[in-house]
C-alpha cells in the first residue's frame, strides 16, 4: 500500500514540475521578439546576398519597392551590383522580395544573389 502512495506522489510531483516548466517556457517565449535579433556584421547571413547579377534582358528600377514605385532607371542582363538593402512589398498574390541596388529597387525575380563580387562577376561572364 505504501508503494502505491509513493508512486502516486512521484507521478503528481512530476506532473506539477512539468506543468511549471510549460508555464515558464510559454511566458519566456512570448517575451522574446524575433524582430529584436540583430546579426553581427560578419555573419554569413548578412554576407550571403551581398551582390546580384541581373538575369533579365532589361529591368526597370523603381524609386520604391513594390508595384507602385516610379521608374527611375534601367539595368541590363549580366550587370553586377552590390546589394544596398532588401524589403518585402505587397503583391496581388501575397508579398514579394525587392532588392535595393545602385539608384533603385527591383523585384527579386530579376536577379541572382552571390556572396562576393568575384563570384557575381564570374557568373555574369558565364551567362549566355
Amino acid at each position: 500500500m505504501k508503494v502505491r502512495y509513493i508512486i502516486i506522489g512521484a507521478l503528481l510531483t512530476a506532473c506539477v514540475l512539468f506543468a511549471g516548466f510549460i508555464v515558464f517556457f510559454s511566458v519566456y517565449v512570448s517575451t522574446v521578439q524575433l524582430d529584436t535579433i540583430t546579426l553581427p556584421v560578419d555573419s554569413p547571413m548578412n554576407n550571403a546576398d551581398a551582390y546580384v547579377v541581373i538575369m533579365q534582358p532589361y529591368v526597370s528600377l523603381k524609386d520604391n519597392p513594390g508595384k507602385n514605385g516610379i521608374p527611375v532607371g534601367y539595368v541590363r542582363k549580366k550587370e553586377v551590383y552590390q546589394v544596398k538593402g532588401k524589403e518585402f512589398a505587397s503583391k496581388d498574390t501575397g508579398t514579394e522580395l525587392w532588392v535595393h541596388i545602385a539608384n533603385g529597387w527591383l523585384a527579386r525575380s530579376c536577379v541572382e544573389f552571390y556572396s562576393s563580387k568575384s563570384k557575381a562577376v564570374t557568373a555574369s561572364k558565364e551567362m549566355l
